[in-house]
């Protein structure tokens, strides 16, 4: 974000009621989970000065889409929707890594260090198939079904820009050109470039660190695969999405 001048930037601090204003940066509302715990601050913090947020991260679709609905009265508003995606048995492990060795989180406890994978998932610590709950707004006693695969798929479809993990490079492109963020500029191009560059190799770096990433068909791939089932689905839908979405960004 700090490649972009010329915008305002909202930045949540701890929670949503902890909005601060940082001047030349894009302007976004970072809204994350904690929508769905402080629905009320989310709502009060937009309305007392962030009424038009560029752009909202989030990782709870429905409650942050429900706080910017009931925040900005206005029936004309459109919003467009882009989303990142990296396979769901690398999202898996890198959460179980990070539960593992979390030790500066509050929430950690000592018995997780020495927690094996099946561990994890036997004491239901790891999500299963997130993306296809998050998108179908289905909780964890929802059982779901090919239908919630279908249903997420066309949602996927029909309403977001598709970013792929893998390919960062080409999905920033796509993002920023999507959105008009523009680094004409010999400062701000360098910039950009710099920021796609280094999240490759960051990326590139942690798949191939052994003690991070899995390799694929081994044990412990399968074992996470076996609770991301419809998730790989939605996923390999995502990845044909993305081949389709190609053909709006040809020159």
């Amino acid at each position: 974000s700090t490649c972009y001048t010329g915008l305002t930037r909202a930045e949540i601090v701890q929670d949503l009621r902890q909005l601060r204003i940082l001047p030349n940066r894009p302007k976004y509302s970072v809204a994350q989970d904690a929508a769905r715990q402080h629905h009320q601050e989310g709502e009060g913090a937009l309305m007392s000065g962030l009424l038009r947020p560029d752009i909202v991260f989030s990782s709870s679709l429905f409650d942050s889409l429900e706080v910017l609905q009931s925040a900005i009265s206005d029936p004309d508003l459109r919003m467009r929707l882009f989303i990142m995606l990296r396979h769901p048995v690398e999202r898996s492990e890198s959460i179980f890594q990070y539960l593992i060795r979390a030790t500066w989180e509050p929430t950690f406890f000592p018995a997780l260090a020495g927690m094996t994978r099946h561990d994890v998932i036997h004491h239901g610590i790891l999500d299963d198939n997130w993306l296809t709950r998050t998108l179908t707004n289905s909780d964890i006693s929802v059982e779901l079904t090919s239908n919630h695969v279908e249903q997420a798929t066309k949602i996927l479809r029909s309403k977001f820009l598709i970013g792929l993990s893998y390919n960062i490079e080409e999905s920033w492109l796509r993002i920023r050109d999507a959105f008009g963020w523009r680094d004409d500029t010999g400062e701000s191009h360098l910039c950009s470039e710099n920021m796609v560059w280094k999240v490759s190799k960051e990326y590139a770096s942690v798949s191939a660190d052994s003690k991070y990433g899995l390799e694929q068909g081994s044990v412990e791939w399968q074992l996470l695969e076996s609770i991301n089932t419809f998730d790989v689905q939605v996923y390999n839908n995502a990845i044909e999405i993305f081949k389709e979405q190609r053909v709006f960004f040809q020159k």
